[in-house]
């Protein structure tokens, strides 16, 4: 019996052995994942533990594409459109979702005039989010301490003008019409004609 030289034997050896062929795992892409177990072995950017990103892929490989990707940007809901978010209603997301903002500064998100920022009317509410409805700059609300605030009160140095208040012949206009001791005040003394 002839004996096979032994390098003959480690090329038997080595043609044996599949390469490349079924039941071998390639890892084509390079990102440590093999073709089994990565959805996409053409991009070293996807693979089950990649980080998910705004970049139009599913890198994770979860069948989602930039879901909850750590770069996404937070909008806010904007349900009065005037282009500042409620800030207790949010979102994650790599693109702008429809009804939603970047700006998270609306305390009430059913007004177009309340939003941080805005300027404060003489509206009952607080335009400005700073906790305060219908304030001056000084902060003082009613100074002549009659009902009505100052933004409303025609003369808020005088208690005796208010809008509404009983109109009298005192030389002020009491009821804040605009117009001062007009015939209808309350103490107007009646006239009559003498013609002879």
């Amino acid at each position: 019996m002839r004996s096979t030289p032994l390098a003959l034997l480690a090329v038997l050896f080595l043609c044996a052995c599949p390469v490349g062929g079924a039941g071998v795992d390639v890892d084509s892409d390079g990102d440590g994942w093999p073709s089994r177990s990565d959805c996409n072995d053409d991009s070293d950017a996807i693979f089950p533990d990649a980080v998910e990103v705004c970049d139009g892929l599913d890198n994770n490989c979860n069948g989602v594409v930039d879901v909850d990707a750590v770069e996404a940007t937070v909008w806010y809901a904007d349900a009065d459109g005037d282009g500042h978010g409620d800030v207790d209603v949010f979102v994650a997301s790599c693109d702008e979702p429809e009804g939603f903002v970047e700006l998270g500064d609306d305390c009430d998100d059913t007004s177009t005039a309340v939003f941080t920022g805005h300027e404060e009317l003489c509206d009952g509410l607080d335009n400005d989010c700073n906790g305060e409805a219908d304030y001056d700059d000084e902060g003082e609300v009613d100074e002549d301490e009659d009902g009505a605030v100052s933004c409303e009160d025609c003369d808020d140095d005088e208690a005796g003008a208010w809008p509404g208040a009983p109109e009298l012949c005192n030389g002020i206009d009491d009821d804040c019409d605009g117009d001062v001791d007009e015939d209808s005040a309350l103490d107007a003394a009646t006239w009559y004609a003498d013609a002879d």
